[in-house]
């Protein structure tokens, strides 16, 4: 039998035609991976240690903003009960189910636990325990881009707002997955629900280990 030339041709097009398209779908792949979210809010290892500039800003006598650098740094590592927590100047930290766990410290001992809760969805609201009382935690963003000295990230929003002793304030807390804290914003907030700002911290570099 003799071979039809157009058929032979036909097939070795066809041939062609899917191995590019085959290996233009390998091609997206490579350069279009898939990327998982980081695992935890905020790393934690002895050592790890993140810096920042912060401003406080006083409104008596016309005003004035005090600058200064801190560093904030996870010190050492503790058994609590069965599982092990970090420890700060601040307080205790542990990546649970529900997101970062903090233990904060305060003249009377701690309270908490403190949670950032990650992974979440924007308009989760739920209650924290406080000094006094309770405070609302409302998730604002999960990936807003946020600019800061020590670059841009793809940030978790967190806006807490506390009242005690007749005063009530408010914070809106960045978390870039994976880094930790990026930026604080603290506010007052008076009678008619005004708000002022007094704190701005912002991170200007990190070590993670």
């Amino acid at each position: 039998m003799k071979s039809n030339p157009r058929r032979i041709l036909s097939a070795m097009l066809a041939i062609l035609v899917m191995t590019m398209v085959l290996g233009g779908c390998g091609e997206d792949d490579e350069s279009n991976p898939v990327v998982s979210e980081p695992a935890v809010l905020m790393p934690l290892a002895v050592d790890n240690n993140w810096s920042y500039r912060k401003i406080t800003i006083s409104y008596v006598g016309g005003g004035s903003h005090d600058i200064t650098n801190t560093t904030f740094q996870i010190e050492q590592d503790t058994i609590i009960g069965e599982d092990t927590w970090y420890t700060a100047n601040d307080g205790e930290y542990i990546n649970g189910n529900d997101g970062l766990n903090i233990n904060y410290y305060y003249f009377l001992g701690t309270y908490g636990p403190v949670v950032y809760r990650y992974p979440a969805s924007v308009g989760d609201a739920y209650i924290n325990p406080a000094n006094e009382g309770s405070s609302t935690v409302i998730v604002t963003d999960i990936a807003k881009p946020i600019d800061v000295m020590a670059g841009q990230f793809l940030c978790y929003g967190f806006k807490t707002v506390t009242g005690s002793a007749g005063v009530t304030w408010s914070r809106q807390i960045y978390f870039a997955p994976g880094i930790g804290r990026v930026l604080t914003k603290s506010y007052t907030i008076g009678e008619e629900d005004d708000t002022t700002l007094y704190v701005h911290e912002e991170l200007t570099g990190y070590v993670l280990h």
